[in-house]
């Protein structure tokens, strides 16, 4: 493993996810952030959903894609907690999973340049998605992060 510094690690000693990690989980899991935020604006709910998506059905096709990355998401959480089990199964394949959801969601972007062709924002959804794919592909962080060995934790 490579050495890192001081900060990169949490107060067990284990690694944490890099702010790359985060960036490329934050980008899988736009459509339900989207949605968290249209229900927290009372005025108008539906006035994010279609500044974001000109169909509604495209949110629903993206939440679809972004369901390996929620799982991603709850593994880690489990992950912090305990040393067994499926949530310790989806944390060690995590690399696979997010490139799973990220591939899900570049096809669904490559759907939607038929329809919305020229668009710019689906030109930089584009781009952003292709680097998170290279990123997670090549970062040694990731795989160090999800290879890391486990040890129990202190109560």
């Amino acid at each position: 493993m490579n050495e890192y510094s001081f900060y990169a690690y949490d107060h067990h000693g284990r690694l944490k996810m890099s702010a790359g990690m985060w960036l490329c989980l934050l980008d899988l899991l736009h459509p339900y952030l989207i949605i968290v935020m249209s229900i927290a604006n009372i005025r108008d709910r539906m006035g994010l959903i279609n500044l974001v998506y000109p169909e509604q059905w495209w949110l629903a096709l993206s939440a679809v894609a972004a369901l390996p990355a929620i799982a991603f998401f709850i593994a880690w959480v489990k992950w912090q907690k305990q040393q067994e089990g499926i949530f310790l199964t989806l944390w060690r394949n995590g690399k696979l999973v997010l490139l799973l959801s990220s591939c899900l969601y570049l096809t669904l972007l490559s759907l939607s340049w038929y329809t919305y062709y020229g668009s710019f924002s689906l030109v930089l959804q584009t781009v952003f998605a292709i680097i998170l794919v290279i990123y997670l592909l090549l970062s040694q962080r990731v795989k160090d992060v999800l290879n890391q060995p486990m040890q129990a934790l202190d109560p």
